[in-house]
């Protein structure tokens, strides 16, 4: 009699969708939280490989009492930093309805009672087909946003980890936009240096930054095939070929010519702090 209504429910802040459900596609069901009033359009999405309710459970279990507290600060924790793959309501359905974007979710993976950033999952549409493994996350990354800033940069063929990298991308189109070029400036130091590494000359620290970016090339070159061979467009490339006075690709058009696009990419890598003066400001 005190109430309008018996139960109340609580804040929706985070959602978890199995591997197996967005694999199936997830329309309906963000459909369904798009017109609950109650549920906000910035409820974090992420999917999850493993039992979310066992790990909840045995959560709860130890003594967690404020495990949704904890995750959700994580969640807002990873937004804030930009460094991982982050994204709610809005951003997941203002992608799938781009003609010229698809869109992306954190991929989470339970194993031995933790919880784990696995990667980003992939989509078309409204259905995950495939995702982006930890090992390349970080260069996927770089592709995302124009700048964007990563605390380390592993390169584990070269025994080298990069810090403190601020990445800026640039996108270019030919003519007849049958290929696209891609150039990521890098600017950072080097937090771990192989045996025997010699950086001692400028020659040397040059030779060094040069074998650099063909590994990160290759890492970048890597992840661009992996969502050509999906057909998916994460990085929204397309929205690249928007014009003020063209639109010259169709949804179905730019679906069609981006798996088949040639892509060039073009990395330039500038290491700090390597105890070398800067010719450049010798001159000057």
């Amino acid at each position: 009699m005190k109430y309008y209504r018996e139960t109340k429910g609580g804040q929706i802040r985070m959602i978890f969708f199995s591997e197996a459900m967005a694999n199936r596609g997830l329309t309906s069901l963000l459909d369904t939280l798009l017109r609950d009033p109650e549920i906000s359009s910035r409820v974090f999405l992420s999917v999850e490989s493993g039992d979310m309710i066992v790990y909840l459970n045995r959560q709860l279990q130890s003594g967690q009492e404020q495990i949704d507290l904890y995750l959700y600060k994580m969640f807002a924790h990873y937004e804030k930093q930009g460094q991982l793959t982050t994204s709610n309501l809005h951003e997941f359905l203002a992608k799938m309805y781009n003609p010229y974007a698809d869109p992306v979710l954190p991929y989470y993976s339970v194993a031995n009672n933790e919880l784990r950033y696995s990667g980003t999952a992939l989509f078309r549409g409204d259905k995950m087909v495939g995702k982006i493994p930890l090992s390349d996350d970080v260069f996927f990354q770089m592709l995302r946003e124009n700048k964007r800033i990563q605390k380390t940069v592993p390169l584990t063929e070269a025994d080298v980890v990069l810090g403190s990298i601020k990445t800026e991308r640039r996108i270019g189109f030919t003519d007849s936009f049958r290929n696209v070029h891609i150039d990521v400036m890098l600017k950072g130091r080097v937090e771990e240096v192989p045996a025997g590494q010699k950086t001692d000359s400028s020659r040397e620290l040059q030779e060094f930054e040069r074998m650099l970016e063909r590994r990160i090339q290759e890492k970048l070159k890597k992840v661009i095939d992996r969502t050509q061979s999906l057909s998916v467009d994460p990085f929204g490339l397309g929205m690249h070929t928007v014009g003020w006075k063209e639109r010259p690709f169709t949804r179905e058009q730019w679906n069609k010519r981006w798996p088949v696009m040639d892509v060039t990419i073009h990395v330039s890598l500038k290491l700090e702090h390597t105890g070398m003066l800067d010719s450049h400001a010798d001159r000057r």
